[in-house]
């Protein structure tokens, strides 16, 4: 499969583009509609069922050929499938005609075709005996026998099909079982080769790219300077986000006063050159090297820190030995994307040279973070919401990403919902049995993406899936909008000057079950969680026509309002309603939302956690105070950052002196030193 535009010609028929959720989208269509490719690859005509067929059918387009495949939208009976296939005069459906009932199956087409390698999006998704038939972004259909996919080869029969289809067709999940599974992941597990493939592909197209580069480099050309082709359009061929087509190398053949037949010989020799480069594995071995014990070299050195495992190997005979390292238990620290920016002012050259920073706190807060980080003693996991609030600093956005993942070691939080949703399931299995919730039954391991405990690997691979077109903007207008739902909510709170802490406390805890039994729309997750709720009622043998009720019986619950994200976040909500009809007359910042997201679903899993300082001073205020003392969560913001700092000083006191050896030899002597150039090697790249 190719990482290419999968189809010569696309054609949205008729009315299908209103199955699109905007005119953004249908503006997407319409330019993939526009678009044409040379070449072997089939066409695509996307339509529903109902305009292909009857006295008024549309008439197909004029290209349409006996490879021709089709995505139908089915607004008919199923039975009129085997008359649709007639009308298109298909001898083989089941290998040309994909019909799907969900019309959002059009929203993920479109998306699948912006991605560079369309096969990674979802497109429909279905069980059929033994198997989990997926079609790919590219229309390509895949079989995956359930007994070899991770996980899922787990569930009993009936859970098997009770999965939802990412809105963007990134995943397919299971929200009962809390399961996520991409095309990759799929693909990885029951056909590994198919995979090879695809990467053995972008690497040709990498050494297209990198030979083009360096022909225009050596000739002092710049990109605006290839006639014919815009900068943007020579920046994406030379960055491997578009391939080479004919007429886009006759171009690069005439600014580079070549014919087409001595670039493309000049281009073939590149890329031969590029083929023939080997690497010494020998790179790959790094210090400190000791006495080889086979060929009595001093050139045993370190080949990976992976899964608690220390490998070494001989640079001279290439002897291997592994040791396994002993058990750690990390502290949990969740920094502010506050933290974040003000250390990456410091940090980043341009950053630092735009907007001078003078507070020098920052520095030292970086290498004792850095320090302790690389000393096995704490993760700073990095979560969605850095993410989001990373990418409002547009230009800044590769730095703070290249921060937040080096001082996270690998490890993540979910999305705060994910979080809450666990908490439920605990919620409902004590409120079925009539007993009170376990918290303690959640553990860290639960909340996190990726090892807590594990041995940081020497080497790390992250892989930038980019944004959707328009993503950021959508982003900042529900921000935007969220926050000025909020001032509303801060005017109305200032009014009602005799409404107790109590009161504001309780409306607020009942805020998910009145979202969710309401009629309003609502976001993807609450959705998800009433069809998780009404199925495990069912599963309790609860009949169909008690289930809504017995589901707002259980929302209502004290079980269910006490789940520590929902008891937390109400507290904080409480509290900034006493500030508003205290008198406080500034409105709290547009990240407040993200702020109080964050801490009410985190502080329980974190040891210590360095937040703004409204949040700091209202978790000091009764009865937030005594509420959080049910974790051993330790609070920091910019006041009380010397407490932070003697924090982070006893944390590498109390590690013993053989631990710190044991790193030292492990990964080096130079292995502690700050990495202060970490954001200047990420501007460089």
């Amino acid at each position: 499969m190719s990482d290419a535009r999968p189809f010569r010609h696309i054609a949205f028929l008729g009315t299908v583009t209103e199955c699109l959720p905007d005119g953004g989208f249908r503006s997407l269509a319409e330019q993939l509609s526009g678009a044409t490719q040379a070449g072997p690859p089939p066409s695509l005509v996307v339509a529903l069922a109902s305009e292909l067929m009857g006295r008024d059918r549309l008439e197909l387009p004029s290209w349409v050929d006996t490879d021709t495949r089709y995505l139908v939208v089915l607004d008919v009976p199923e039975q009129a499938v085997l008359r649709l296939a007639s009308r298109l005069r298909l001898h083989k459906p089941d290998q040309r005609l994909q019909v799907c009932r969900d019309p959002s199956v059009v929203t993920r087409l479109v998306i699948a075709l912006k991605r560079p390698a369309p096969w990674e999006g979802i497109l429909d998704a279905y069980v059929l005996k033994d198997s989990l038939v997926v079609v790919l972004g590219d229309m390509s259909v895949r079989k995956f026998p359930v007994g070899r996919l991770p996980k899922v080869r787990r569930f009993e029969p009936a859970a098997v099909s009770r999965f939802v289809i990412d809105s963007a067709g990134s995943y397919l999940h299971w929200p009962d079982r809390d399961v996520h599974m991409g095309p990759s992941q799929m693909l990885q597990a029951v056909d590994p080769m198919y995979l090879a493939d695809v990467e053995m592909r972008r690497y040709q197209m990498e050494n297209v790219s990198q030979a083009l580069h360096d022909m225009r480099n050596d000739r002092r050309l710049k990109q605006t300077e290839i006639l014919g082709l815009s900068e943007r359009h020579v920046r994406r061929l030379e960055r491997e986000e578009m391939r080479l087509t004919a007429d886009a190398a006759n171009k690069f053949a005439s600014a580079l006063d070549l014919t087409l037949s001595e670039f493309a010989d000049e281009l073939s020799e590149r890329i031969t050159a590029m083929k023939k480069t080997v690497l010494d594995p020998r790179l790959f071995i790094t210090g400190p090297r000791h006495l080889c014990p086979r060929c009595g070299q001093v050139e045993l050195g370190t080949l990976s820190v992976m899964n608690n495992v220390h490998t070494r190997r001989c640079g001279g005979c290439f002897h291997d030995q592994a040791e396994p390292l002993p058990s750690l238990a990390k502290k949990m620290i969740y920094l502010d994307q506050m933290v974040l920016s003000d250390i990456a002012k410091k940090l980043d050259p341009v950053w630092r040279e735009e907007k001078p920073h003078a507070d020098e706190f920052w520095l030292e807060a970086f290498d004792r973070i850095d320090r302790l980080v690389k000393l096995q003693l704490i993760v700073c996991p990095n979560s969605p919401i850095h993410e989001v609030e990373s990418s409002y600093a547009e230009r800044y956005e590769p730095v703070l990403r290249r921060l937040y993942e080096h001082l996270a070691s690998g490890v993540s939080l979910r999305f705060p919902h994910e979080v809450f949703l666990k908490q439920l399931s605990e919620a409902f299995e004590a409120w079925s049995a009539e007993r009170d919730p376990d918290w303690s039954r959640i553990a860290r391991e639960e909340v996190i993406r990726g090892d807590l405990d594990r041995w940081s690997d020497r080497l790390r691979i992250t892989v930038n899936l980019g944004r959707l077109p328009g993503e950021i903007a959508s982003s900042r207008h529900s921000r935007a909008r969220a926050h000025e739902g909020f001032r509303q909510r801060w005017k109305e709170w200032a009014s009602e000057g005799s409404v107790s802490f109590e009161d504001h406390f309780q409306n607020e805890r009942r805020g998910v079950a009145v979202a969710a039994l309401g009629p309003h729309r609502k976001p993807l997750w609450l959705a998800q969680l009433m069809k998780w709720l009404v199925s495990g009622l069912a599963e309790h043998g609860v009949p169909e026509e008690t289930r809504l009720p017995e589901a707002k019986r259980f929302l209502y619950s004290e079980a269910a309002l006490s789940a520590p994200e929902n008891h937390l976040g109400a507290l904080l909500f409480a509290g900034l309603a006493r500030r508003a009809a205290s008198g406080q007359k500034r409105v709290p910042s547009r990240g407040t939302l993200n702020d109080l997201k964050f801490i009410s679903a985190y502080l329980p899993y974190c040891d210590a956690m360095f937040i703004d300082n409204e949040f700091a001073q209202l978790l000091r205020e009764e009865p937030l105070a005594s509420a959080i003392t049910d974790y051993s969560t330790k609070i920091f913001s910019a006041r009380s950052r010397d407490d932070f700092m003697d924090y982070l000083g006893d944390l590498e006191k109390k590690a013993a002196s053989a631990h710190v050896d044991l790193v030292t030899r492990t990964y080096g002597e130079t292995w502690l030193e700050p990495y202060r150039s970490v954001l200047e090697h990420e501007r460089g790249r």
